[in-house]
C-alpha cells in the first residue's frame, strides 16, 4: 500500500521527509512551498487523498498570539476567535483529504515568560497556550479524520538545535526531534490502517521480575520491595497494565515450570499483573519460537501483530530468525530502563478505543473457558447450545461507528475484500444509492460474557444481483456459526429486493484464506476469478444454536 504524505509548515521541514522515508521507503512525500501555510490550507484542489501533516509556530496562524509572545496585554477572546476560524479552515481541508494531522503548539526555549505568573489567567503565556490547544482539540474532536499529535513527546529529552542552524537554514529542531516526529506519524499511519501491534508476549525471569524463580522460589524473586531494581520491575508491570487497559493484549512465553511461575503471578504480593491480565501463556521447556507460534494460533493472531520482549539476547536472536514478522526489540540490560524502552516502541498507537478494546483481555479469558467446555462436549452443536449464544443485529449508528471502523481496518483473516475505510468513507459508501444498500452489524454474547461487536456484512443491489461488498468477522467469533447467520442475512436482503443472484468477490491476501474456506464450504458455488455465486432459490436458515434479535429493521 503506497502511503502518501503532504507536509505543510512555516519552517524548513525537509528533514522530516527524510526520516519518514527511512521508516517507509515506499512512501511518497511532498512538501508545500516554504511559509505558504494558509495558502495551502485554502487550496481548492485535493492532494490526491494524502495524509496531511500540518506543523506550524502558533503565531503564524493565530496572529493575536504575537501579542502574547511580546508579553503585551492580550485579549483571550480574540485569540480564541482566531482559533475557531483556524479550526474551520482545518475542517474544510479534512473534507478533501484522507487524514489531517495537526502538531500541537509548544513554547520555544527562547521565548520569554512571566515566571511565577506564567500560569495566571489573562496574563500567563503557558496558560493561554494550554487553553488554545485544548480549545482547538474540542473544536475538532468530532471529526474522525483529524488528529492532533503531541509534539511535547518529540521535544522532551531530544537534543536542542544550535541557534545558528535556525538562522542559516530555518530548521528549528534537531534531527532527534524530527526522528521522534517521523516515528509518531508512521505509528499513527499503522494504527489507522490496522497494522499496529496487538499483543506483547513476555518472558518472566529477569523480564517481569528479577531472578530465576526455579532457583530462588516465590519469595526469592525481586519485585517491589525497598530496592530500586524491584521497584523498576513493578513499574514496568504497571506500564504494561496501562497498555492492556487500552486494548493491547499481554501474553507469556517462558521456559519455566508452569505451576511455579503461575504461583508467583497469582500469589506474590508485589505483582501488578495477575493471570486474568494475560490472554494466554505457554510456560514449558519447548523452544520459544514454537511456543509463540502456537500461542498466536490459539488466539487467532498473526505473527505480524506480535511483539516479543525477553531479557536474553540468545532467545531474542532465535525468535528473530525463526519468526521474522514478530517484532523483537533490543532490550536494555538495566531494568530501570524497561519502562522507557516500552514507551519508545512506537507501534502501539490506536486510532480509536472502544469498549471491546478495554474488555478484550476479559474476552480472551472467557474464550479459554469456552475451549475448556468444548473439550467436554461430544459435538460442536452441543457445545454451541451449551454456551447460550445470543446474537444482536444492529444497523450502523453513532454508537457503533468507531468499532465498525476498527473492524474494517484491523480484521485480516475473515475479510472478503480487506477494504480499509475511514469513518467518512464508510458513511459515504452507505449513503450513496442508500435505498439499495444494507449494512448489518453483528454483536455476540453468551453465558460467559460479551464478545462485543464482531461482524459486518454490507450488501448492495446492482442490476438484480445482490453484491456482498464486505464480509468481516473477528477471529474470536470464528467457528460459532455466526458466519452462517451473516450469509442468511444476505439471502433475506436479496429476497426483499427480488434479486436473482447473490455474488461475492473474494480478494485474496496473505491472511484471509479462512474467508475463502467459508464461502467454499457454503451453498455458494465457485465461479471463476475468485467469484462466488448463489441463486436465491437456495434455502438458508438462521442457525438453530443461536438466539437472534434483529434491531436493524
Amino acid at each position: 500500500m503506497l502511503n502518501k504524505y503532504h507536509l505543510i509548515a512555516d519552517f524548513n521541514i525537509e528533514p522530516l521527509k527524510g526520516f519518514i522515508l527511512n521508516l517507509d521507503r515506499e512512501a511518497e512525500v511532498s512538501i508545500s512551498p516554504y511559509g505558504q501555510v494558509m495558502q495551502e490550507i485554502y487550496k481548492k484542489e485535493v492532494f490526491d487523498n494524502k495524509n496531511v501533516i500540518l506543523w506550524t509556530f502558533i503565531q503564524s496562524v493565530i496572529p493575536s498570539f504575537s501579542e502574547v509572545l511580546n508579553l503585551n496585554k492580550y485579549s483571550e477572546k480574540n485569540c480564541l476567535q482566531e482559533v475557531k476560524k483556524y479550526s474551520e479552515a482545518i475542517i474544510n481541508l479534512s473534507k478533501k483529504q484522507k487524514f489531517v494531522f495537526l502538531v500541537s503548539w509548544t513554547l520555544e526555549d527562547s521565548i520569554s515568560s512571566y515566571g511565577l505568573l506564567d500560569w495566571k489567567p489573562d496574563i500567563g503565556v503557558s496558560y493561554i497556550l494550554a487553553k488554545i490547544n485544548i480549545y482547538l482539540s474540542d473544536l475538532l474532536s468530532k471529526y474522525n479524520n483529524i488528529f492532533i499529535l503531541n509534539s511535547n513527546y518529540w521535544i522532551q529529552n531530544a537534543d536542542k538545535v544550535a541557534p545558528k542552524i535556525w538562522y542559516a537554514t530555518k530548521v528549528p529542531y534537531s534531527p532527534s526531534v524530527f526522528d521522534n516526529a517521523a516515528k509518531d506519524i508512521y505509528s499513527s499511519y499503522l494504527a489507522l490502517n490496522g497494522l499496529n501491534k496487538k499483543i506483547i508476549i513476555l518472558d518472566l525471569d529477569n523480564t517481569l521480575w528479577g531472578g530465576v524463580v526455579g532457583e530462588l522460589g516465590i519469595e526469592g524473586v525481586n519485585i517491589g520491595g525497598h530496592n530500586f531494581i524491584g521497584e523498576a520491575y513493578q513499574e514496568f508491570q504497571r506500564a504494561l497494565l496501562a497498555l492492556s487497559n487500552k486494548g493491547i493484549q499481554l501474553a507469556i512465553v517462558s521456559k519455566n515450570d508452569e505451576i511455579v511461575a503461575l504461583e508467583v503471578i497469582q500469589e506474590h504480593d508485589a505483582m501488578v499483573l495477575r493471570k486474568n491480565n494475560f490472554s494466554g501463556w505457554k510456560i514449558n521447556w519447548k523452544d520459544k519460537a514454537s511456543n509463540i507460534k502456537a500461542l498466536l494460533d490459539e488466539l487467532n493472531l498473526g505473527t505480524s501483530s506480535a511483539i516479543f520482549i525477553d531479557d536474553s539476547p540468545i532467545e531474542r536472536d532465535w525468535v528473530k530468525k525463526s519468526l521474522p514478522e514478530v517484532l523483537v526489540p533490543d532490550w536494555p540490560d538495566d531494568p530501570a530502563l524497561y519502562v522507557r524502552a516500552l514507551a519508545e516502541l512506537n507501534c502501539l498507537h490506536t486510532a480509536t478505543i472502544s469498549n471491546e478494546d478495554r474488555n478484550r483481555t476479559k474476552m480472551y479469558v472467557a474464550e479459554r473457558q469456552r475451549k475448556e467446555i468444548k473439550k467436554n462436549k461430544v459435538s460442536l452443536d452441543d457445545w454451541l447450545i451449551s454456551l447460550n449464544t445470543k446474537v444482536t443485529i444492529h444497523a450502523l449508528n453513532n454508537n457503533n461507528i468507531k468499532r465498525v471502523t476498527q473492524l474494517f481496518n484491523k480484521t485480516n483473516q475473515l475479510n472478503l475484500k480487506t477494504r480499509r475505510l475511514s469513518e467518512k468513507e464508510i458513511l459515504k459508501w452507505l449513503n450513496e444509492n442508500k435505498q439499495n444498500k444494507k449494512m448489518h452489524i453483528i454483536e455476540v454474547e453468551d453465558r460467559l460474557g460479551s464478545i462485543g461487536l464482531v461482524g459486518i456484512i454490507s450488501l448492495e443491489l446492482v442490476n438484480k444481483e445482490v453484491i456482498i461488498e464486505d464480509f468481516i468477522l473477528s477471529c474470536r467469533a470464528m467457528g460459532r456459526k455466526i458466519e452462517h447467520l451473516m450469509l442468511s442475512l444476505a439471502y433475506i436482503f436479496a429476497k426483499e429486493k427480488e434479486a436473482k443472484v447473490i455474488k461475492a468477490e473474494f480478494i485474496p491476501t496473505k491472511r484471509n484464506r479462512p474467508t475463502y474456506d467459508i464461502f467454499n464450504d457454503s451453498i455458494f458455488k465457485y465461479s471463476k476469478d475468485n467469484i462466488f455465486l448463489s441463486k436465491i432459490d437456495a434455502q438458508i436458515n438462521f442457525p438453530k444454536e443461536l438466539s437472534i434479535e434483529n434491531k436493524s429493521i
